[in-house]
């Protein structure tokens, strides 16, 4: 951006440069907000405190890529879309890995097999606000013209088959797998295990995908 290589860069050009583009007012905010958590986990090490702190520095990357690029009235539209949608995809991940660390061959399932059951609703709440979120989302950025075999066309729906095989592994874990748990029957403990994981990667899978197709055109230019 500075048009010299990064071995050249000196501060006051990095600071000009990051203070004329979003992305050095979403550093300050991610800044900030790092500060902010290790104070307040050292201070008042609260849960719904951290969780907070955690959120806004989550959302301020609503503030780079295509949202960020985006002015007018859609564009503060598709950042706070955007913002809504990382935070739903944060907390859906942040489950997986809870129920995976709940299930480490322990004698007594009723915990991992209470939480699992409680988190169903909220999973409905997430999907909901994940598709929506997901579709006006890929409108906005698309909306000036997109290329179907384009990069990111493809990105795009690989990321909605991932998408739509974590609902498969989410909807086995509800309506087969956690109730054979329940059941103590024979295994359930390894297969429920097994689809979590498969779960989880195909998110750190959707993880990378949302990377880069925040550098690539719709219409593969």
């Amino acid at each position: 951006m500075a048009a010299m290589p990064i071995a050249d860069l000196d501060w006051p050009t990095l600071q000009a440069v990051l203070a004329a583009t979003p992305l050095g007012s979403v550093l300050a905010v991610r800044l900030a907000g790092l500060a902010a958590f290790v104070v307040a986990l050292i201070v008042a090490p609260r849960t719904d405190l951290l969780a907070g702190i955690a959120a806004l520095v989550l959302i301020s990357g609503a503030w780079t890529g295509h949202a960020g690029a985006a002015e007018g009235d859609l564009g503060t539209f598709q950042r706070l879309s955007d913002g809504l949608h990382l935070l739903a995809a944060a907390i859906w991940f942040g489950a997986l890995i809870v129920f995976l660390a709940s299930l480490g061959g322990r004698i007594d399932t009723r915990p991992i097999i209470h939480r699992l059951e409680r988190f169903a609703r909220t999973g409905t709440i997430i999907v909901l606000v994940l598709v929506v979120t997901g579709t006006a989302n890929a409108i906005l950025i698309a909306r000036s013209g997109w290329e179907p075999m384009s990069g990111w066309s493809l990105m795009l729906a690989a990321k909605i088959a991932l998408f739509a095989a974590m609902l498969g592994f989410a909807g086995l874990n509800r309506w087969k797998l956690t109730p054979e748990l329940a059941a103590q029957l024979p295994g359930a403990e390894g297969r429920l295990r097994t689809s979590l994981i498969l779960e989880t990667g195909s998110a750190i899978a959707i993880f990378g995908l949302v990377a880069a197709l925040g550098l690539r055109d719709p219409a593969g230019l």
